[in-house]
């Protein structure tokens, strides 16, 4: 019997960069609540079991948010005592902070189902604006407790919370939120220490996790997937690609003390190109999926191709088993753990035979470190650290790293060639190639054209803050979730920061943004709205006087599930006309129109056709604002034709800065009134 067979398990971490850099917040909570429950956690799985190893993934744009330990908004929101919170910050709390697994985070905690059934189960009927504060604190506090890993959940005060079950106080809430923020601060440190005592490696990933392939020549879309649509603008930017690489290593360095060994490219994006790049930075290995192998071999692939090391011009290739990660992946969720350990590993034990026919052999299951777990029970602790013990315990098979595989293994394959493609169907159309995506292509293919004009015959690595923007805009991540292919509660949050990345890029060059950025590429709407059903001739007042005064006029609501801006300005609009006049209405959220001006607040009416412009509401003049907003502007200022509909919305400007719009998504097209509009009773 031979030496053991290596069994390498990659856990990808990944976090594209949530601060909005218009506002400066962090939008989203994915860092700090899987520092609570998965990084630690996972690394603790490894160590908890004797001989065991494996390799962790982690992406340096996920490093500097985790080093720079900045609240989120849903940190701001659950810290926010309930007794101040505001109608729409309760209904917040229902849109938001049910983000867990109903069976395995969720259910297993009566009080949180309570508050789950009550607010927003199917046929729940409570309104969330109502909520009382003890239901509000208890629904903050769940929301972060359900996201504690089992590290946390088994400490004494956090503990304590879990059972109380209801009824927490502000002062427990921060306490919990607290050992929220120690989380993220020990992540890093914790790997460190772990990496030193040689029980993992840690490897990365080209720093904003862009697709490297794309990055170089955004034709190879077509080499991998011929006939693919390509954005109308071209996109090729070789330093960007050898920026991504080389700030990945720097900073990686900067927080290990060392060079890594190996990188997992975005999305186990490759080509010859991309691979050169690692080459050039001293990355000895990399890794992708089992059918980039196939697809770069000269001929049908020899007996177990997959569980071989290969080499390709001075870096080592491992391929990603995809039947057995797959399995951890999508399918042992579902399983009793003990049977999903058998699974797994009578699979290695039927390769057996094959295995010990190929010299050095190497089984790599690489996939996503993060987002599995929540379909286990208890987390998967429990499946994991049975899989470590099931092959530590192995006569057969040992778990180890890449690092220490080639330590031991240095032998390789030869690869002639690589061609390029992605863990995902081998090609790149989950990035590109859809209308959307391409269309975002083009906005970013735009501003980085602007860069180049700007800097012409200056080396624009030297502007960082510009560069910066760039690079966190060719992140994988925003074309992931635009058009076809994936959805998720947040595209809104997802769409916005991506506009405003690219919109940064301008901002930095102190040039005009094009309009375009403005309007979301997510084009699912988020407010309800009406059109008119007949003439209406209000009087303009500022005041909310009788129901009746707009009750056939187009009405547009805002919707709480459209949570790109968490504290919105309007909560509504009216709009109407007769004859010769357009006539708009605007109601705030917790405030009366007459509070604008304190605050440094103006209201737009923003004109997009027939033809462009912009007109400031101002009391007095064309407008009134006392309770609400109310305006009366003749069509003949709106525009000399009229045989296209007005296409509309209004703009929230703070000291000139525009800060929101509404509706959010799409604009409003108001058809003219017809001779015979009064006798019409229409609504879309």
């Amino acid at each position: 019997m031979g030496k053991p067979i290596a069994v390498i398990f990659l856990w990808h971490m990944h976090q594209p960069v949530y601060e909005d850099p218009l506002s400066g917040e962090v939008i989203l909570p994915w860092v700090r609540l899987h520092a609570a429950k998965d990084y630690i956690d996972m690394a603790r799985a490894v160590a908890s079991v004797p001989n065991t190893k494996a390799v962790f993934n982690v992406v340096p744009c996920l490093m500097e948010q985790l080093v720079a330990d900045r609240p989120d908004r849903f940190f701001e929101l659950s810290r926010k005592p309930a007794t101040e919170l505001s109608e729409v910050e309760r209904a917040l709390l229902v849109g938001n902070f049910f983000s867990a697994h109903a069976d395995h985070m969720i259910r297993p905690f009566p009080r949180y189902q309570f508050l789950f059934d009550k607010y927003l189960a199917h046929g729940a009927s409570a309104n969330p604006r109502s909520m009382p504060d003890d239901e509000a604190r208890d629904l903050q506090v769940w929301f972060n407790l359900a996201w504690c890993g089992e590290h946390i959940a088994e400490e004494p005060a956090i503990a304590a919370l879990i059972e109380k079950g209801r009824g927490f106080t502000e002062e427990e809430k921060l306490l919990l939120l607290e050992r929220h923020r120690q989380c993220v601060r020990e992540v890093l440190p914790y790997y460190r220490q772990l990496i030193e005592s040689q029980v993992i490696e840690v490897s990365t990933t080209p720093f904003y996790h862009p697709i490297l392939p794309l990055l170089i020549n955004i034709d190879e879309a077509l080499i991998c997937r011929p006939g693919s649509s390509l954005p109308d603008e071209p996109f090729g930017y070789a330093i960007d690609a050898v920026s991504q690489v080389e700030s990945a290593i720097d900073f990686y360095r900067q927080q290990f003390g060392r060079l890594p060994t190996g990188m997992w490219p975005a999305e186990g994006s490759v080509s010859e190109e991309a691979l050169q790049l690692l080459v050039a930075g001293r990355i000895r290995w990399a890794a992708t999926d089992e059918g980039i192998l196939f697809s770069s071999l000269d001929g049908p692939p020899p007996e177990g191709a997959t569980f071989r090391a290969y080499e390709w011009n001075g870096i080592r290739l491992f391929f990603r088993d995809r039947y057995l990660s797959d399995r951890i992946g999508f399918v042992y969720s579902k399983w009793n753990t003990d049977h999903a350990v058998a699974d797994f590993i009578s699979t290695l034990e039927s390769r057996l035979p094959l295995l010990e026919r190929i010299d050095s052999p190497v089984i790599s299951i690489i996939l996503d470190g993060e987002n599995a777990w929540e379909y286990y029970p208890d987390g998967g602790m429990p499946f994991l650290r049975k899989l470590y013990r099931a092959i530590a315990e192995h006569p057969r098979f040992e778990t180890t790293t890449f690092e220490d595989f080639l330590a031991t293994d240095p032998s390789a394959y030869p690869l002639h060639r690589v061609r390029c493609g992605s863990w995902i169907n081998s090609d790149f159309s989950t990035w590109i190639g859809d209308p959307v995506k391409n269309q975002a292509w083009s906005l970013l293919s735009r501003a980085r054209t602007a860069v180049e004009e700007h800097f012409a015959g200056e080396e624009i690595e030297q502007h960082q803050a510009v560069m910066r923007a760039v690079a966190v805009a060719e992140g994988s991540d925003w074309f992931w979730w635009f058009g076809e292919g994936h959805t998720c509660s947040h595209e809104a949050e997802f769409d916005m920061l991506f506009r405003n990345w690219v919109t940064e890029i301008y901002r930095r060059l102190e040039i005009e943004p094009p309009a375009e950025l403005r309007d979301p590429l997510t084009r699912a709407t988020g407010e309800r709205c009406s059109m008119p059903l007949f003439m209406i001739s209000p009087q303009i007042t500022g005041v909310v006087e009788s129901y009746y005064k707009w009750i056939s006029a187009g009405h547009c609501e805002y919707h709480e599930g459209a949570l790109a801006q968490t504290k919105p300005t309007i909560h509504q609009i009216y709009f109407g006309f007769d004859e010769s006049h357009f006539y708009l209405r605007v109601d705030l959220f917790e405030r009366d129109a007459a509070e604008l001006v304190a605050a440094d607040l103006t209201i737009a009416l923003h004109v997009r056709r027939p033809e462009a412009k912009e007109i400031e509401l101002v009391d007095g003049e064309n407008a009134r604002m006392v309770e609400v907003v109310e305006a009366k502007l003749p069509l003949d200022e709106l525009c000399q034709s009229r045989d296209t509909p007005l296409i509309f919305f209004v703009l929230v400007r703070q000291r000139g800065h525009e800060i929101e719009r509404f509706p959010l998504y799409e604009p409003i097209s108001l058809p003219f009134p017809t001779p015979d509009f009064g006798l019409e009773n229409w609504s879309v």
